[in-house]
């Protein structure tokens, strides 16, 4: 039981990698614009992105 529903997890990550992939690299962008927002509060294109994006 536990080999097929770690055979069916591999599948599922599989057919949804493309997806997975645009997830991470959103979060990626998310994740430095805060980085960049934080270290430069007068950043207002960083705040202009990081609100365009959520």
């Amino acid at each position: 039981m536990i080999r097929f529903s770690t055979f069916f997890l591999s599948i599922l990550i599989q057919s949804h990698a493309s997806a997975l992939k645009l997830c991470a690299s959103k979060m990626h962008i998310v994740s430095a614009t805060i980085s960049i927002t934080y270290c430069n509060p007068s950043n207002s294109t960083a705040m202009q992105t990081l609100n365009s994006l959520t």
